[in-house]
């Protein structure tokens, strides 16, 4: 199942009946597009709520992967095992073209938020905060208490969203486990931590 909804359009026109449309039977494997330019964040809520109770996740399809790739390398991301949560990774598109996107590691109780990244000449349009925003709202539909991040640029922007700056050791072990931690990014790299509300 694919689904599209033109957020400058107005489709559809009731945000809760197009909601139930598109979270019918959900499988993993579904794509559900949120795109416009302007807020979209409530319905990427309803889209959380309605989707991850069922196990489904805002999913990409195989075509977005290169322009998620190419996301991460412009915005000097890691790409290790970047695509291997497809599950719980969220994008936001334009012209049909990937311009925002976001993943969240499930570890247990606990998360790894990674792969935030915006199109170069879209920033300042509050595409960051859309699916960050999106990416905790999953996170916590999907029973996490906690999540974690690495950083070695975005300190400043983290922390509207919770998130506060702790000692690699203070990280969840199994959090600690994950290839960002051993591998992908520098010991220079900030650790951070928010906890989720229920």
């Amino acid at each position: 199942m694919t689904d599209t909804f033109d957020v400058n359009a107005g489709i559809p026109p009731d945000t809760t009946g197009g909601v139930d449309h598109a979270a019918v039977d959900p499988q993993t494997g579904d794509v559900v597009y949120v795109y416009g330019a302007r807020d979209t964040s409530g319905i990427n809520q309803l889209f959380m709520k309605r989707l991850t109770t069922t196990g489904a996740g805002v999913l990409t399809i195989p075509a977005a992967a290169t322009q998620i790739t190419t996301l991460l390398e412009t915005n000097n991301l890691p790409l290790a095992e970047a695509l291997a949560h497809v599950a719980t990774t969220l994008v936001l598109q334009r012209n049909a073209r990937v311009v925002a996107c976001a993943a969240v590691e499930m570890h247990g109780a606990a998360g790894l938020l990674r792969s935030v990244a915006v199109q170069e000449d879209l920033r300042g349009e509050g595409l960051g905060h859309q699916i960050t925003q999106a990416a905790l709202d999953l996170a916590r539909a999907r029973g996490l208490t906690s999540v974690y991040l690495l950083t070695t640029t975005a300190e400043k922007f983290f922390p509207r969203f919770g998130f506060r700056e702790v000692a690699r050791e203070d990280v969840d072990a199994e959090v600690q486990k994950s290839v960002e931690f051993t591998k992908a990014c520098p010991a220079s790299a900030v650790a951070m931590r928010a906890d989720l509300a229920p």
